[in-house]
């Protein structure tokens, strides 16, 4: 296993803030495993959310946790709101969170403009580590990649946009979950996979026959992708709000690149799932909106009760 492979999956994965004690709820494993209902003090603020999907509760079948997933939107203005709602409302024990240390750590340490430059870096990385582009001038040192560099920066700055709604680059909510998680003296458990795993695994999955072509139809279609189609899931993407929404990208994208879909989806999902079945106490999971249906399906196949 890598070293990289072995940071990511080791740790660290939760953190305490140094916030002054609050005082304890007393509660003990009888009251949890026979609460049949979430408190309504923690819920009833919150029915607009579970009614657009954007939020689901269940009781964890593993430790008979109360756990509420809300998904998240790049795209969608409330998403930050809505995050800050939902912690503020159920005071979690615990806030789980989709990002990795180094993401968590470039959140707390750049301002939004360095991390996306950051972020822009490492998907070019990714790119130029293909085994069908390491030789392409495009991706070299010399004057030709350099000024490829630039003439790429729009298609990188849109792919940045795409890698938020995907998960890979943390949106600004995030940074606002940390914060209500400081202020709520929560626990912060993370559940992400490092994201130049699961760049360098979903290009390893694309076959790219030849790269002289840079005609972007004819190279999608070398690639057996239909282009219009490809084009229609990344648009719906990048103005994703709703959970059907998120469905239908996630369909397309199954279909057109499969390889890409196990490591954007399944590979990350089985890990989130894993981190999320031991969290302990009341937990509030903020998660890409595309996560939302397979952590929903994972915790029903563990027969617990999923709220509405």
């Amino acid at each position: 296993m890598s070293n990289l492979m072995f940071r990511a999956i080791r740790g660290p994965h939760f953190h305490k803030w140094p916030q002054p004690a609050r005082p304890v709820r007393k509660t003990n494993a009888a009251q949890h495993v026979s609460q049949e209902r979430f408190s309504s003090t923690s819920t009833e603020h919150l029915s607009h959310l579970t009614r657009d999907g954007s939020l689901i509760m269940f009781k964890n079948p593993f430790n008979q946790a109360d756990v509420f997933v809300i998904g998240t939107s790049n795209a969608s203005r409330e998403s930050t709101a809505n995050i800050q709602q939902v912690i503020r409302s159920v005071e979690p024990n615990t806030v789980f969170l989709e990002l990795d240390q180094e993401r968590m750590n470039r959140l707390l340490s750049h301002t939004p403009l360095e991390s996306d430059e950051s972020f822009k870096s490492e998907i070019f990385k990714a790119l130029s580590s293909h085994p069908s582009l390491k030789s392409n001038p495009l991706f070299g040192d010399g004057f030709i990649g350099r000024m490829a560099r630039q003439g790429f920066e729009k298609y990188i700055q849109r792919a940045l946009g795409i890698m938020k709604q995907f998960g890979l680059v943390p949106g600004e909510m995030f940074r606002a979950a940390i914060g209500e998680a400081r202020n709520k003296n929560s626990k912060v458990v993370l559940g992400g996979i490092d994201p130049r795993i699961t760049l360098h695994s979903a290009m390893a999955g694309v076959k790219i026959p030849d790269f002289s072509n840079l005609n972007p139809s004819t190279l999608l279609k070398d690639m057996n992708i239909d282009p219009d189609n490809l084009r229609s899931i990344m648009s719906e993407a990048e103005t994703m709000e709703t959970r059907e929404t998120a469905r239908r990208v996630r369909e397309g994208m199954k279909k057109e690149l499969p390889q890409v879909y196990k490591a954007l989806f399944t590979d990350r999902e089985e890990y989130m799932n894993a981190r999320l079945e031991k969290c302990e106490g009341k937990t509030v999971a903020v998660v890409g909106m595309m996560h939302m249906d397979a952590i929903e399906e994972h915790f029903k196949r563990g027969k617990g009760r999923l709220g509405s």
